[in-house]
């Protein structure tokens, strides 16, 4: 609510300012020269206009500041001010201030601005022919006695060059948890000025009045194969494909993160309301999740090894247990045991190749007849043999692939606008055979399948060869065969891609063929020009060697490039039968930064190809480009995708093998999936459940037998395993987001399994365990509130207080909060239109200070979360932002939660404890001379309106808290 005070401040120092503006500069007669020396200032006034006026408010509301609030250790840095005189004096204990060096140059640019247009005075002339006469230090004086005292400003103090203003801490809070979530908020004219706050702070693209129409943003995060997931701590060389899943975690991570926080358009706002119900429902961006999941066939060889060595006990388990949902953990355990025997059999007999050997034969086996086997769409049969293999290897893909897309929907469950979208490719040994991006018969987890031909591909890579730009090793240009020179672009691009698959040759894009003059994101091409001399490798041949067993292969690779770019190509610049795509963001580790500058700056230069090539289409963003096909005469192409890239650090120790072995999840091996992740997560919150056990059991029959309705606005648990879910999944997110997002850092794993000496066995335990996990801890104290809102019946308080909450359509509403009107003049008479005779016996802000002073520092804390540093996280995409201010409120209202006790105010007979605790504090200045009985001992009403207030507080604190988490990307736990 600062920015009313600021915007209060701004009228009133204008209304003195600008009696006097012309008298405040005069010439600098050292800086004439030229046709200026006859400048005379007397001569350079002029009529002020009410846009003049507005701009000048503008100026003074923009140099006020926020002042950060004094240390109680000695001040040094910035909360030290040196004087022009060489003084130095400490900020005041205020919570505005102005410098006034800033006004003064902002006002001389204005007024020299203004000459100029009113040709007042030559366009040559320098600025700095003007200057301020008055001394400062005497002008923030005079200002200070001319400023209007009110029971908003306490005090205003001019300090040297500052001017320090000392807002009423009472009517704070009454503007923050009464006026505005009551009266203000109704009014729509309020609601945008606030959204426009926070838009501007944010610097956010986002209009200020919500689209009729949704947009889509795709987040790419990091593609996975099944050979990481079927890993272990016994796999050979596991360490490079931890560092490839701990990847994967943090960009699915940060990527529900940013779906949040693009998806809730601002939605703090509608948070300072009373009532808000159905928070997120106008979203902006409708999020999709889009990620590559890979099938090797090399991972699914070693999975036949290992049922043909174990006498096909595999073959026999699906058998068994086909279709039965309660049997696939059992099933997907058993493979993993498999598996691991057979990476420890080939760890140990580093000299016999027969395990390798055999696996290869059977890779060989599966590529020759690849169409049988991986090709959904093909109608070929086999044998008996070949069809119980096809039925292995369909059942355990479909097992494993059901098992990642549940963690990845475990890891969003709270993200209700979002969907999912992961492409299945099957890649082999030889290209030819893969199905990727690039084939029809690619699929995804979701039923949403790429079955089109590739039109838009084709034309692609078509005008890619008819334009040179793609070449073999040694600059060698690539040329088809005769019988293609003459033949469609479509069929030409045909033709390279079969060329990419089967040529044994390496193949790149040659970037210094391409005219990248028209990309928007230009910073970009230096830097990928410089990466392998502005060669983008398509295809590469090289030899693999194998250390553990010394076997050296050639093989010919598809690049990852080629497979990402295919499958963006056909998701999103082809619009057939999908909706345009808005905003594409890559969320990726540092270490792929150059790989999506390439795909960036490569994807934009396809853009202008096709906006060049095309024709507009009546589809808006939409272009048509003609094509000699078959099946169709043109191709649609959407033109309006906007692509960012968003990397971040390095994680280490998300898959701690000392620490993850010792919890004996599955066979006492790490294993890479999501799932295992989460389970191990949960095992801190189990244990406090298991010392716990009769709290727990207590609360589930309380949660069973609820009967009343919970409120719409926010999430609620309904049993004890949902706790310990949302636990494990919280621990991970929020350590994993406390970093800031580009620093490299090493994942804690606080459990008591560890031995740790900091581990508790109850959540009262938090405030002294430093080390504590960040995500159990903030889960504890939303719950906390719950708890103390849920105890004090603040249900059928919230319908009471609602009772005064009486809503008015104001037909113009624009005068309201204007620049040039008193804003709180205003706002008082907005108010004096509700139910205010009452107001005095159901809340007191005043008392709520004097009693509790530690909350006014707390709720000015909330007032710069929501208008600086919530905002601040759009611009930098900085969740520790939310996550660092989430956990000072955290401790904030655990410290002074000792002093705000609420239950049993208002009841002599429990307010014992309380009175006792603030005897030295409860006795005011209008009861000195009151000879009645009616004291504050005896006078329940005073101990009810206080309790109202409190609870008021904590209704407020946990909307934050619950905003907070929820766009960090986790469900908030009301109980715990």
């Amino acid at each position: 609510m600062s920015w009313i005070y600021k915007r209060y401040i701004a009228f009133k120092l204008s209304e003195i300012i600008i009696t006097n503006i012309f008298n405040y500069f005069e010439i600098d007669e050292t800086k004439l020269e030229g046709a200026t020396n006859n400048l005379n200032i007397k001569d350079l006034k002029f009529e002020l206009k009410k846009e003049d006026s507005i701009k000048i408010i503008e100026l003074i509301e923009s140099c006020i500041e926020r002042v950060k609030p004094l240390s109680k250790s000695k001040s040094k840095g910035n909360k030290r001010r040196k004087l022009n005189n060489g003084k130095e004096l400490q900020k005041h204990d205020s919570q505005l201030s102005i410098l006034m060096p800033h006004l003064i140059n902002d006002l001389l640019q204005w007024y020299f601005q203004s000459l100029v247009s009113l040709n007042l005075i030559p366009d040559s002339t320098n600025i700095r022919t003007f200057k301020f006469k008055n001394d400062l230090t005497k002008w923030c004086n005079e200002l200070k006695d001319k400023f209007p005292k009110n029971k908003y400003i306490q005090s205003v103090i001019a300090l040297g060059i500052y001017l320090n203003f000392t807002v009423s801490k009472a009517e704070f809070l009454k503007l923050q948890l009464y006026t505005i979530p009551f009266i203000l908020s109704n009014s729509k004219e309020f609601m945008i000025e606030q959204k426009k706050i926070i838009d501007i702070n944010s610097k956010c693209s986002i209009p200020f009045e919500i689209s009729n129409e949704n947009k889509n943003i795709i987040l790419y995060f990091t593609p996975v194969k099944l050979n990481q997931i079927l890993s272990s701590s016994s796999t050979p060389d596991v360490g490079t494909t931890i560092e490839s899943m701990t990847n994967h975690v943090k960009s699915l991570i940060l990527s529900n993160f940013i779906s949040k926080l693009y998806s809730s358009n601002d939605d703090i706002v509608n948070y300072l309301k009373f009532n808000s119900l159905n928070l997120s429902k106008d979203t902006i961006y409708n999020s999709i999740f889009m990620t590559r999941y890979t099938e090797d066939v090399n991972s699914i060889a070693k999975i036949l090894y290992t049922n043909e060595k174990n006498d096909n006990k595999l073959q026999n388990i699906i058998k068994e247990y086909n279709n039965d949902y309660d049997k696939e953990q059992y099933i997907i355990n058993e493979i993993y045991d498999m598996i691991i025997k057979v990476d420890e059999e080939i760890k140990e007999n580093n000299d016999d190749n027969r395990v390798l050997n055999r696996i290869k034969e059977i890779e060989t086996y599966l590529e020759n007849k690849y169409e049988f086997f991986f090709d959904q769409t093909s109608e070929k049969k086999g044998d008996s043999k070949d069809e119980k293999i096809k039925a292995i290897i369909k059942n355990v893909c479909s097992l494993f692939s059901k098992r990642y897309l549940e963690g990845i929907k475990r890891f969003i469950s709270n993200n209700q606008t979002s969907s999912l979208e992961i492409y299945n490719e099957i890649c082999c040994h030889h290209p030819k055979n893969s199905i990727l991006g690039d084939s029809n018969q690619i699929h995804c987890f979701e039923n949403k399948n790429l079955i089109f031909e590739n039109l838009l591909l084709y034309w692609i890579f078509g005008y890619m060869y008819r334009n040179h730009i793609l070449k073999y090793e040694e600059d060698k240009e690539i040329k088809l065969d005769s019988k293609y020179e003459n033949e469609t672009i479509i069929e030409q691009g045909k033709q390279i891609i079969k060329l990419l698959k089967e040529s044994t040759n390496n193949i790149y894009i040659d970037l210094e063929s391409i005219d990248f003059s028209h990309n928007k994101t230009s910073k970009f091409i230096p830097i990928i020009k410089n990466i392998k001399q502005g060669k983008i490798y398509l295809k590469t041949n090289s030899k693999n060697i194998n250390n553990v067993v010394n076997i050296v292969s050639n093989t010919g690779e598809l690049s990852e490039f080629y497979s990402d770019l295919v499958l963006i190509i056909n998701r999103v610049l082809s619009i057939y039968q999908n909706k345009p795509i808005e905003k594409f963001v890559f969320v990726n580790n540092i270490n792929k930064e150059h790989h999506y500058m390439q795909i960036i700056s490569i994807l934009e230069w396809i853009q202008y190809c096709c906006e060049k090539e095309g024709k507009l289409s009546d589809i808006p963003n939409t272009i048509r480009l003609e094509v000699e096909s078959s099946k169709k005469s043109y191709i649609e192409v959407y033109i309006n995708t906007e692509w960012e890239l968003i990397t971040h650090g390095r994680i280490d120790n998300l898959w701690d093998l000392s620490v993850l072995d010792a919890l004996d999840l599955t066979s006492n091996k790490i294993i890479l999936d999501l799932n295992f992740l989460i389970d191990a997560s949960k095992i801190e919150m189990s244990e406090v459940i298991e010392s716990n056990i009769e709290k727990y059991r207590d609360m589930e029959k309380e949660l069973l037998n609820e009967s009343q309705e919970n409120d719409e606005e926010f999430k609620y648990v309904r049993n004890v395993d949902e706790i310990i879910e949302i636990s494990g999944v919280s621990s991970i997110v929020l350590q994993n987001l406390q970093f800031r997002r580009m620093k490299n850092y090493k994942y804690e794993w606080i459990t008591t399994s560890t031995g740790n000496n900091d581990s508790f066995d109850d959540f009262d335990d938090f405030n002294n365990n430093k080390k504590s996990n960040v995500g159990l801890y903030l889960q504890y104290i939303y719950a906390k509130i719950c708890s103390i809102l849920r105890n004090c019946d603040f249900k059928t308080k919230q319908k009471e207080f609602s009772s005064f909450n009486k809503e008015e359509n104001e037909d113009n509403e624009e005068y309201l909060f204007s620049l040039d009107q008193d804003i709180f003049k205003n706002i008082e008479n907005i108010s004096q239109k509700q139910k205010q005779n009452q107001f005095k016996n159901i809340f007191d802000f005043d008392e709520l200070v004097r009693v509790t002073p530690e909350v006014f520092p707390l709720m000015w804390f909330l007032d710069d979360y929501i208008y600086n540093i919530y905002p601040s996280v759009y611009q930098k995409i900085e969740p520790s932002l939310i996550l660092d201010a989430l956990n000072q409120i955290s401790h904030s209202i655990s410290s002074v939660s000792s002093n705000l006790r609420v239950k049993g105010l208002g009841k002599s007979k429990l307010s014992n404890e309380i009175k006792a605790l603030n005897s030295r504090k409860r006795l005011r200045e209008n009861e000195q001379n009151d000879t009645s009985n009616d004291t504050i001992e005896t006078n329940d009403q005073y101990w009810l309106t206080l309790a109202n207030t409190r609870l008021l507080l904590f209704s407020y604190v946990r909307k934050l808290l619950y905003h907070g988490l929820s766009i960090l990307g986790v469900q908030p736990l009301d109980r715990m």
